[in-house]
């Protein structure tokens, strides 16, 4: 669990600025010895209590009953659920990526194409257990997760996975280093069954087209669903 400056006593004790500044300085300067799992959660509850995401933390609380004090700010809000269900605050924290993304290619479908569209959850993972292995070949590392996101009429596939090793230099306690990672990297696949189009938004052309091909084949049967662009 959680423990300062994030437990519920801590947050109910300090005022609100003080609470945010204590939290930034944390974030901004994270010590060494601070559980990688603390900073994690520091920075999901952090980034997801903005006043864009009231609605869906109030469903959210509603959804996971998840119990919280009446005038709780939205801080306390998105810690309450964290305490409950990490699962359910780092859904919303997936969710705010999908609405930053600016830049598409888009791929026609075929006519008729959403006749032979065919979702569900084993479809996913067949989709992740493929991108894995192709991850792994071009050294992004194995594995990647797809979080879905149905928008009537438009399917929002949200895909994480690594990028190429990256190694920087580290200044700590008065001393230089260095510091080996592999950074974390989301792209966006979304269909649209009214337009029967296809659109993506990833760094790389031959990532847009393995996806094109992946997402084609594995939800309507033909690697070559979507074969123009539009």
């Amino acid at each position: 669990s959680l423990v300062c400056p994030c437990h519920p006593w801590y947050l109910k004790k300090i005022p609100d600025v003080e609470k945010l500044v204590q939290l930034s300085s944390i974030l901004l300067n994270p010590s060494t010895e601070i559980p990688h799992e603390l900073v994690d959660a520091l920075f999901c509850i952090h980034e997801v209590a903005i006043e864009a995401n009231t609605d869906l933390l109030e469903m959210t609380i509603l959804s996971e009953k998840v119990e919280h004090e009446e005038d709780a700010n939205l801080l306390e809000i998105a810690l309450a659920i964290w305490m409950a269900n990490p699962e359910a605050l780092r859904r919303i924290h997936y969710r705010q990526f999908t609405t930053r993304v600016r830049s598409f290619e888009y791929f026609s479908g075929e006519d008729n194409v959403a006749e032979n569209f065919e979702l569900n959850t084993e479809r996913i993972r067949q989709i992740e257990c493929s991108l894995a292995v192709y991850f792994e070949k071009k050294n992004r590392g194995y594995g990647c997760r797809i979080h879905y996101y149905p928008q009537d009429p438009e399917h929002w596939f949200l895909v994480s996975h690594g990028e190429l090793f990256r190694r920087e230099s580290t200044w700590e306690e008065g001393k230089p280093g260095t510091v080996a990672f592999r950074p974390e990297k989301y792209d966006l696949v979304v269909y649209n069954s009214l337009t029967e189009e296809l659109r993506i938004n990833a760094a790389s052309e031959s990532l847009r087209e393995h996806y094109r091909k992946q997402f084609g084949f594995y939800l309507f049967g033909r690697e070559n669903q979507f074969p123009g662009k539009s």
